[in-house]
């Protein structure tokens, strides 16, 4: 499995899949983050993350640096049989290329639960491509999502009243 962006979504599922004896590829922007010092993971090159891994799942946040950041040079290089897995934002793949990868054979398939444009043009390429499991931005509707939601509101409210930064998210 490789994992694109160690922040807290990356770090958890990491965690997770780590348990299960899957041998971890790791990539960050920011390789001063605390690393994951367990047997089976290893942080690589973005190169060596996507030739190495079978399963590419997209954890990064969208900012400057990562929009359309998976375009045809990167899926190029991934395994013919490999999948992409987008759990971050829709901008951060380029779904022009990554259906014309899917299209191509060039890989296997990829899950999506965000899209570049939102709701998704209903013209977009990616809407008839093989082998692709879409979902309406809803993965994150969890229980344990909406909680920490309501978390980081009521934490960010308490910040502004005592005058220190809130963290703001796109």
């Amino acid at each position: 499995l490789g994992i694109l962006g160690m922040g807290p979504i990356g770090t958890e599922l990491a965690n997770l899949t780590v348990g299960l004896g899957m041998e971890l590829l790791c990539w960050t922007f920011h390789p001063s983050t605390k690393p994951i010092h367990q047997p089976g993971v290893r942080y690589v090159s973005l190169e060596t993350l996507l030739r190495g891994s079978d399963v590419v799942v997209v954890c990064l946040a969208l900012t400057e640096d990562t929009y359309h950041f998976i375009g045809a040079p990167q899926l190029a290089l991934m395994k013919p049989g490999a999948f992409i897995i987008n759990v971050a934002r829709g901008p951060i793949i380029d779904e022009n290329a990554l259906a014309q990868a899917l299209n191509s054979g060039q890989i296997a398939g990829a899950g999506l639960d965000v899209f570049e444009t939102e709701p998704i043009d209903p013209l977009s390429p990616i809407l008839t491509t093989p082998n692709t499991i879409m979902t309406p931005h809803s993965a994150g509707n969890t229980a344990e999502a909406l909680e920490l939601v309501d978390k980081g509101v009521v934490s960010n409210v308490i910040a502004f009243l005592k005058g220190r930064p809130v963290n703001i998210c796109n």
